[in-house]
């Protein structure tokens, strides 16, 4: 079904990332934020992959996406390239992710284990039913597009106008500053003081929980290193003296998966808790978010592996923030700012969703 080939790997700490022009290339990396893609090149030393592939990363999450564009990428991913150009479809992706549900941390694919995976899909006739597929895809789509625009007006977010005090501070450039990442953090129990101003105190889990021992069902979130649901991969009941504080943001240790959690938590093995220094005050959804953003930048060129994000490498980094006249931390500004982007992004959500029901609609009339 597919030719199995590994791409050419760069390193994501080093490129050049530009503005998206007609002449750029999507870089993809090892993860599903914004569906792997992690910003734009000009045209490297190499030929891009092909469009109408579907790339699949070999660490870290391990997960198949389509790649509707050329691209170039970091190391450690494959491309497959359809025997047909039908196989591009999402239902083949999701076939292709139950084969790699058992990869992850340190167990991987190798080049051949890949292509000897066996995936499933429906036939017709002895042969693969695009047809099903296809209709399937749609019917789905509109289900789940059409529960979009009622959470979108239950809740009020359908208004995304920006006002101009918005519109004013989106053309604003403020002053940055760096920070040290850490204030303290643990090694082997004992504390380690880094930085008096540093942004947080990084803390272990109360509790390192298998997810083999327990039961789903529960009340409170189990977070684990995944790069989904907030890393929330179900909930359990535990010992309460065990739940890590709430409004505190989940770092998993070997992936640098980063997740605000406003409630209180049990964790899985391998994670951090960010605790943001008293000096600060108190951490919300858009500090954090802005804060998660400004250290994946500041982790952008660090390999995948728990030894590259151990706490003594990663506690004396340096992490650019914007600041006040008075040289402060701005958080009003990264509060505003998330507070932007996330109407930005709500108005795409609903044009996608305008478009999606006009061609529906159009289908059925």
């Amino acid at each position: 079904m597919f030719k199995v080939s590994t791409s050419k790997g760069y390193d994501a700490g080093k490129m050049k990332f530009v503005n998206k022009t007609n002449d750029t290339f999507e870089f993809i990396g090892r993860t599903k934020d914004n569906y792997g893609v992690q910003g734009f090149v000009e045209k490297l030393n190499t030929q891009p992959n092909d469009a109408e592939t579907i790339s699949v990363s070999q660490v870290g999450a391990v997960h198949a996406q389509i790649r509707k564009n050329k691209w170039y990428s970091s190391q450690n991913i494959f491309v497959l390239t359809p025997n047909c150009k039908k196989l591009i479809n999402l239902l083949v992706v999701t076939a292709i992710d139950k084969t790699l549900i058992n990869y992850g941390g340190y167990s991987y694919p190798t080049l051949q284990m890949l292509k000897e995976h066996v995936i499933e899909l429906p036939i017709k006739n002895d042969r693969i039913d695009f047809e099903f597929m296809d209709t399937f895809i749609q019917e789905l789509e509109l289900e789940r597009i059409q529960k979009l625009e009622t959470f979108l007006i239950a809740t009020g977010l359908n208004d995304y106008y920006l006002s101009k005090q918005e519109s004013d501070l989106l053309s604003h450039l403020p002053k940055f500053k760096s920070f040290t990442l850490a204030s303290s953090y643990f090694m082997r129990k004992k504390l380690v003081k880094v930085d008096d101003k540093g942004l947080f105190n990084i803390v272990p889990t109360k509790k390192k929980i298998n997810a083999n021992d327990i039961i789903f069902g529960g009340q409170y979130p189990y977070v684990a290193r995944g790069e989904r649901d907030n890393g929330i991969k179900g909930y359990i009941d535990f010992n309460e003296e065990y739940l890590n504080a709430k409004n505190t943001i989940s770092f998993g240790q070997d992936t640098a998966t980063m997740y605000f959690q406003p409630n209180e938590y049990f964790t899985g093995d391998k994670i951090q808790v960010f605790t943001l220094n008293e000096r600060y005050g108190s951490l919300d959804e858009n500090i954090a978010l802005y804060l998660i953003s400004s250290l994946n930048k500041t982790f952008a060129s660090f390999n995948w592996g728990q030894q590259s994000f151990a706490l003594d490498v990663i506690a004396p980094l340096s992490v650019k923030l914007p600041i006040t006249e008075t040289g402060e931390i701005d958080f009003e500004y990264m509060k505003k700012y998330i507070t932007i982007i996330k109407k930005i992004t709500i108005e795409e959500v609903i044009k996608y969703k305008d478009d999606i029901i006009s061609t529906s609609k159009t289908i059925i009339d």
